[in-house]
């Protein structure tokens, strides 16, 4: 076994203690994270246009999804994606209504575009239509661009998880199969 000097061992400690700061860094950025501070490229828009852009985006999303997930691969991530948008969330009551109604319309309508149970909706979806009939009250109008935006980060999160999914899993089949040989 091969001796290592004081000065790699300090040099690997220092390497270590960067390393370590700079995942903190990373922690503490997602945990002040929040869905309004997502909004700021909006801030100069109209309702309309602010309508439009986040409508645009779920759409897209929601064709994706369509295209590439599978209701047995949105199920089996669920929690996964639980997690991952959670923190996007300020502690808050504000937030409450937000990600409750956000997740279930996300859901509801991701089933309907692939005809889950035979359900079905005609993209794309008008975002004004959800206001009207897929909100509770519990959504304050105040509320109702984060909702939708919610909506879209859920999309988001499910493909971004099935991603890492499939690049984790092809990594560990990559793995096994080099040590096989």
């Amino acid at each position: 076994m091969k001796t290592i000097t004081t000065n790699t061992i300090e040099q690997i400690s220092q390497e270590l203690a960067s390393s370590i700061s700079e995942e903190t860094k990373k922690v503490l950025e997602v945990l002040h994270f929040n869905v309004k501070s997502l909004l700021k490229p909006l801030d100069n828009l109209s309702e309309d246009e602010k309508l439009s852009v986040i409508g645009n985006l779920i759409n897209e999303q929601l064709l994706k999804l369509k295209s590439s997930c599978s209701v047995e691969d949105y199920q089996r991530i669920y929690h996964e994606v639980d997690n991952t948008t959670d923190y996007f969330t300020v502690p808050s009551e504000f937030y409450d209504a937000v990600v409750t109604e956000g997740d279930q319309i996300a859901t509801d309508l991701f089933y309907k575009a692939v005809g889950y149970n035979d359900w079905s909706i005609e993209l794309p979806i008008n975002v004004v239509d959800i206001k009207t009939y897929c909100l509770s009250p519990n959504v304050k109008k105040e509320q109702f661009n984060e909702t939708l935006l919610w909506i879209a980060m859920r999309y988001i999160g499910v493909l971004e998880c099935l991603d890492y999914e499939k690049k984790h899993n092809s990594n560990k089949k990559g793995s096994k199969s080099s040590k096989v040989k």
